[in-house]
């Protein structure tokens, strides 16, 4: 098992985070994938698949905190109770699968190209992206295509434009023509069905299942948002992977993860290498704040893990 000790700032960083406030955007990882350092994340995320009950007691405390300080939260005690029941089925289930659906998913054979290698960052709040893309086209001014692999496009308007948000820096990136000019055009991936096309300060800006991803000749920056797994709107409800503190039942817990995970995040690696053999840089959110801390340690690890094949 990787210990903490044992790790650089950065990396301990990451790993000791459960997920940031909105006032915080976290940590960042940066090095090559498939490095030392990338090497020793993804061995800490696998020992992290084989939590000891007093490490997942610290990681579900967290959680615990973050419910009884959460303003959304009307009715903290049922929550508290209901949070306090599926701790204790996590440890008697010990981590949970993807539905066998998914699990079926898994490629049985790697892609020809290779992520190997290329400038990788690595961080909770997809914000941080905003200012790789921006600083990679300002230092190179080679025109780029961003490809993404997110539920969410990240081009919203909201209430104050002047702000930038995780929620709409794909259009604060569009709307600067200083930037705009050098972006060919946005495609965002996720396992759904396509949304419909735009075009923005003249940059097209595309959604589509990531089963259609073309073949892409041009240069690429690679912005992932590990949501892109994940059905997160579903019954007019948000929930995001199946916060865990839903399960109330042995059955209902293990559905509660599994349902919301719609695609192996191998078949998502292999799909992205097989599409965008000219990638020049891969950034990965976690948004922890938002996800099953329990079940997604899983997706984490799947994911970086093939990502350096």
């Amino acid at each position: 098992m990787t210990l903490l000790a044992d790790l650089t700032p950065d990396l301990e960083g990451i790993l000791s985070s459960y997920g940031e406030n909105e006032e915080d955007n976290g940590p960042i990882l940066r090095c090559n994938i498939g490095d030392s350092v990338y090497l020793d994340l993804v061995r800490a995320l696998e020992s992290r698949l084989l939590l000891s009950d007093e490490e997942r007691e610290l990681c579900n405390q967290y959680q615990f905190e973050r419910i009884k300080t959460d303003p959304e939260i009307e009715d903290k005690d049922k929550v508290l109770e209901k949070a306090e029941r599926a701790f204790q089925f996590f440890k008697t289930l010990g981590n949970i699968e993807y539905a066998p659906h998914v699990q079926r998913q898994a490629p049985l054979r790697n892609s020809q190209n290779s992520f190997i290698g290329l400038p990788f960052c690595f961080f909770d709040s997809h914000i941080h992206s905003y200012e790789f893309i921006r600083n990679y086209i300002l230092r190179t001014k080679e025109r780029v295509t961003i490809v993404r692999f997110d539920f969410h496009s990240d081009d919203y308007e909201i209430e104050d434009r002047n702000l930038l948000s995780k929620g709409n820096y794909i259009r604060f990136l569009l709307d600067d023509s200083e930037l705009s000019k050098y972006i060919q055009e946005v495609i965002t991936t996720h396992p759904f069905k396509s949304r419909p096309d735009k075009i923005r300060n003249d940059v097209p800006v595309k959604s589509m299942p990531i089963s259609q991803l073309p073949l892409i000749s041009s240069p690429v920056l690679l912005d992932i948002d590990l949501d892109g797994h994940e059905e997160a709107e579903t019954r007019g409800e948000e929930y995001r992977g199946g916060r865990w503190f839903k399960g109330v039942t042995i059955e209902s817990t293990i559905f509660g993860n599994q349902k919301y995970i719609k695609i192996h995040p191998k078949l998502v690696t292999k799909l992205l290498r097989d599409n965008l053999p000219n990638t020049r840089e891969v950034y990965v959110a976690t948004e922890r704040r938002y996800r099953n801390a329990v079940f997604h340690s899983r997706v984490e690890y799947d994911f970086l893990e093939s990502l350096a094949i």
